[in-house]
């Protein structure tokens, strides 16, 4: 990547635009914050203390308006997405939004359309697939398509006590009319994705039961467990809970191949994941009970990935670039994400109705 780093504009001014900072100030030179925009002054205050240089604006017509940037990072409640993204793309500009992209299909559709006409590229923020182990896996497989072979089972968990975060606070994840659902969407997509990423398989049926629990308001979602089914015949579980009181890890994630398994799971109490491991057969059948837990180790980085960042959100920034300047294809497009938002309304209405639902397809 060389030239005059790429000027972003960050679009909220909340954990997950610090996390973008972060990722920034990592690799001075790559990328900067040139403009912060968020309707709370004192939003503005906090990011200005770590990037003073950046201009501040209350409203996102002036900062369009107002220019001198190459792309937006859209970090916002989820109810937001649409509107915001919507007013840089329609004006040509290219645009990070932190997963979900949107909350429903529909609103996929819509801005896809939008993408379409301008050209301006949309990148959805799923940020799993921007850990560098979880690109060195997916080299991996592509490098080696016997070393997992076709997906037949999986297992995702995802818990958190969002009582952590919100402090008792009428938080807006809470509400399913803000955040458009519950922990699934806000905190399970990020594993439903990861297995789509990994398999290479969409989601093609699910059946799901919920809780509702308060302070969880209008259908959000505290807990659910589902199984899922793959287009290519592979079935698999996911639990997840946002009322996870003590619960040991964050993440979790197991996926069984015909030839090997992709695994990662936190190595000690408290952490939210752990390392990507596989272990591979490589089509031979186990001699003795143990052979099947011989071989795992830790990815490794393939030739062309070494560089990428320990943050996973300065390697989404760095994808963005690449692809708005023509050095890369994207990884993930707003018909990609698709399935997932698809699975994830899939969910939430299959746990409504009490039924197996089809998860519509692009």
């Amino acid at each position: 990547m060389t030239g005059e780093p790429f000027r972003f504009a960050i679009v909220g001014a909340g954990a997950i635009a610090n996390a973008h900072v972060d990722g920034m100030l990592a690799r001075p030179g790559v990328a900067e914050v040139v403009a912060v925009c968020d309707p709370r002054p004192e939003g503005i205050a906090n990011l200005h203390a770590r990037i003073p240089g950046a201009r501040g604006f209350s409203s996102i017509d002036d900062l369009i308006g107002a220019g001198g940037f190459d792309a937006a990072i859209i970090a916002t409640p989820h109810h937001l997405h649409l509107e915001q993204a919507m007013a840089f793309v329609t004006r040509g500009i290219p645009v990070l939004v932190e997963k979900p992209v949107v909350s429903t299909t529909a609103d996929v559709r819509e801005l896809a359309a939008a993408s379409e006409v301008s050209g301006a590229y949309v990148l959805p923020g799923q940020t799993r697939r921007f850990i560098r182990e979880t690109r060195w896996a997916r080299a991996a497989l592509d490098a080696d398509p016997g070393l997992v072979g076709e997906v037949t089972t999986f297992s995702l968990q995802s818990f958190q006590d969002i009582r952590a975060y919100t402090r008792g606070a009428n938080h807006w994840l809470l509400d399913a009319k803000l955040a458009g659902g519950g922990v699934v969407i806000s905190l399970a997509i990020h594993q439903l994705d990861l297995v789509r990423y990994l398999s290479g398989s969409d989601y093609v049926r699910v059946s799901a039961a919920a809780q509702y629990e308060p302070p969880f308001i209008n259908g959000a979602e505290s807990t659910m467990a589902a199984t899922l089914e793959l287009g290519n015949g592979g079935v698999g579980t996911m639990q997840a809970s946002y009322a996870a009181t003590k619960a040991p890890f964050g993440e979790s994630l197991t996926i069984i191949g015909r030839y090997g398994s992709i695994a990662q799971h936190a190595r000690h109490i408290g952490d939210t994941e752990g390392p990507v491991m596989i272990s591979s057969a490589h089509g031979a059948a186990p001699t003795v009970g143990k052979d099947q837990y011989d071989g795992w180790a830790e990815v490794e980085p393939p030739a062309g990935l070494e560089t990428l960042d320990v943050n996973p959100f300065g390697n989404e920034q760095r994808h963005l670039i690449d692809v708005v300047r023509g050095d890369g294809e994207p990884v993930v497009t707003l018909a990609n994400n698709f399935n997932t938002i698809a699975c994830i309304e899939a969910l939430m209405q299959s746990a409504r109705e009490g039924r197996s639902v089809q998860v519509e397809q692009w």
